[in-house]
């Protein structure tokens, strides 16, 4: 909650409205949305009202570092944070 994770974005944002007699919240449907696209590693939900009336979902194919904000709810996918995605660290590898 309250966090930011500016860059990334895959995709233009997607407009996110209660869906009728859904129970999830806005941030459970941004996260789902995630989920179940491969290339998404984070997302951020932007709050209704700060950039229209509705709120948005923007998906991320990398894990941008969080940034406190009350505008928006974000997380990452799975397990992500501490990992170093689309980095190598070459040389004094135990197994090839």
């Amino acid at each position: 909650a309250n966090t930011d994770r500016p860059g990334g974005d895959m995709v233009p944002p997607i407009t996110l409205e209660f869906k009728q007699g859904s129970m999830l919240t806005f941030e459970a449907e941004c996260k789902g949305l995630c989920d179940n696209q491969t290339r998404c590693r984070a997302w951020t939900m932007v709050k209704a009202g700060v950039q229209g009336p509705k709120a948005r979902c923007y998906l991320k194919d990398r894990v941008p570092a969080a940034r406190s904000n009350n505008c928006c709810v974000s997380g990452a996918k799975g397990n992500l944070e501490g990992l170093e995605l689309g980095t190598n660290r070459i040389g004094k590898d135990i197994r090839n």
